[in-house]
C-alpha cells in the first residue's frame, strides 16, 4: 500500500510541475498575458512543493491529505502524457487565446486536477486538509480563473 502512495504522490507532484511548465509556455506565447499565466504556474509548482513536502514529512504520521491525489495512477499518467503533447505542440504551433484557455480548462477538469481542489474545498474536518488549505492559501479556483478571463476577452 505504502509503495502505491509514494507511486501516485510522485506522479502527482509530476503532473501540477508539467502543468506548470505548459503555463509558463503559455506566459511567453502571450506576453500580453504573461502574469496571468505566470501566476498559474506559480500556484502549480506551489501545488508540486506542498506535495513533494507533504509526503516527505506527513506521510508516515498519517498526515498527508491523500483526498487531494487522484487515486488512478493511470488517469495521471494519461493526464501528463495529453499535456506534454500539448507542450509540443504548443511549441511548434502557438495557439490561439481562446484555445489555450479552453485547453487549460480541459487540463484543469481532469480528475487529477480536480481531487485538488475537490480536497481544498472540503470543510476544515482534519489536520490533513488543514494543512492543504493553509499551504496553498487563497488560490481561487484555476477554472474559475479561465472562465474569467474567456468572458473578458469576448467582452
Amino acid at each position: 500500500m505504502e509503495k502505491n502512495i509514494q507511486a501516485l504522490i510522485t506522479a502527482s507532484e509530476a503532473l501540477e510541475k508539467k502543468v506548470a511548465t505548459l503555463y509558463r509556455l503559455l506566459s511567453r506565447i502571450f506576453p500580453e498575458n504573461e502574469m496571468f499565466w505566470f501566476g498559474l504556474a506559480d500556484e502549480e509548482e506551489r501545488h508540486a512543493a506542498i506535495i513533494s513536502s507533504g509526503s516527505e514529512y506527513l506521510l508516515e504520521a498519517g498526515l498527508f491529505p491523500l483526498a487531494a491525489l487522484d487515486p488512478d495512477f493511470e488517469n495521471i499518467q494519461n493526464t501528463s502524457d495529453s499535456i506534454e503533447g500539448t507542450i509540443k505542440q504548443y511549441a511548434v504551433v502557438s495557439p490561439t487565446l481562446l484555445d489555450a484557455l479552453i485547453r487549460a480548462i480541459e487540463i484543469e477538469l481532469s480528475s487529477s486536477e480536480l481531487f485538488y481542489q475537490f480536497a481544498l474545498d472540503l470543510p476544515f474536518n482534519s489536520a490533513p486538509l488543514k494543512f492543504l488549505r493553509t499551504m496553498t492559501g487563497e488560490n481561487k479556483n484555476h477554472i474559475l480563473k479561465l472562465l474569467d478571463r474567456i468572458k473578458a476577452i469576448k467582452a
